[in-house]
């Protein structure tokens, strides 16, 4: 009723009625891959395949249209530093699902672990390193800091790719 547009649940749909909230809406819904806890011992990249495969059931019985279903990663919510990684390094195989793929790393502590970088807006050159890496293996769309770095860097990758045609 408000006027929403896209409905970001980094809750993983642990409240139910978000997904009818954004069906009702006709909203996008931004489905976060977040399992409330950290488990070390998970393989972070296939349990979130089955996570999304499961959710989107989910989301279509809640009344979402499957093509306002927009699936994150979740990188950050839950996971280890390694398992940062492993859902990072599996963006591909979840492009393979049909939904958009959404990515938000920009500024992201492992981002700043593995680089020995404390300060969150120093972070800025690699969050655009993972994002055009996302990109290159499907990802549609990520949420950055700085927008303008970003968009220089995907303009010379495209024209760049666009080279090899």
């Amino acid at each position: 009723e408000a006027g929403a547009v896209i409905v970001n649940d980094v809750t993983a749909m642990s409240d139910p009625e978000i997904a009818g909230a954004a069906a009702d809406a006709g909203a996008a819904y931004v489905l976060t891959y977040h399992r409330g806890v950290k488990d070390e011992a998970l393989d972070a990249g296939r349990d979130m395949l089955r996570f999304f495969e499961e959710a989107v059931h989910r989301c279509e019985a809640e009344g979402l249209k499957r093509d306002h279903v927009i699936l994150d990663p979740g990188v950050g919510f839950a996971k280890t530093y390694e398992q940062n990684f492993q859902v990072l390094a599996a963006a591909g195989d979840l492009v393979g699902l049909g939904l958009p793929v959404l990515i938000g790393v920009s500024r992201k502590s492992f981002i700043g672990k593995r680089l020995g970088i404390e300060t969150a807006a120093e972070r800025d050159t690699a969050s655009v390193a993972v994002g055009l890496d996302s990109v290159r293996r499907g990802a549609h769309m990520l949420r950055v800091h700085d927008v303008a770095a970003h968009r220089a860097a995907l303009d010379l990758w495209e024209t760049i790719d666009n080279a090899a045609h």
